[in-house]
């Protein structure tokens, strides 16, 4: 009975086998870009309520942010983010300004022509906290988030 037993898996598995399946198989290797590093300023920390001033204190933070990809060529992508106080519509503007004056900043040290940019202001849609119960919520809703994407040449 075990003789059948293996005999019929061992014909079930030789049946399920696809032939020259190494050889069907091909391998595509392409290059694709990389993160290279993505920056989270948070409101708290860069932005006092409802303003779009960077802070001094925390621009060290973002200047190693640019010192890491100032030699490097990719897309850039600054995304302003608010908390849920006012209207929509003044923080999508509110969460753009916000965005722009990190853009600004950034411009100042770096050659733009190697960088494609999107600014982007979210306002309160992507939040961290969806039902703020504090103030520490609130600021951690209002951030900046910057990424970096490398562009493989």
């Amino acid at each position: 009975m075990k003789k059948l037993f293996l005999l019929v898996m061992v014909l079930t598995l030789i049946s399920c086998a696809e032939p020259n399946y190494r050889e069907d198989k091909k391998i595509v290797i392409r290059k694709v870009p990389r993160v290279i590093l993505k920056l989270t300023l948070s409101a708290g920390a860069n932005f006092d309520f409802d303003k779009s001033v960077l802070l001094n204190k925390d621009i060290p933070k973002l200047n190693e942010f640019i010192d890491q990809i100032k030699e490097l060529e990719g897309t850039l992508i600054i995304i302003g983010h608010t908390d849920t106080n006012g209207s929509y519509e003044y923080n999508d503007k509110l969460s753009m300004r916000r965005a722009r004056a990190i853009e600004n900043y950034m411009e100042e040290r770096l050659d733009f022509d190697k960088y494609q940019l999107e600014v982007v202001g979210k306002g309160e849609r992507e939040p961290i906290y969806k039902l703020e119960k504090s103030i520490p919520e609130m600021a951690a809703n209002r951030r900046v988030e910057i990424t970096f994407i490398e562009t493989n040449n």
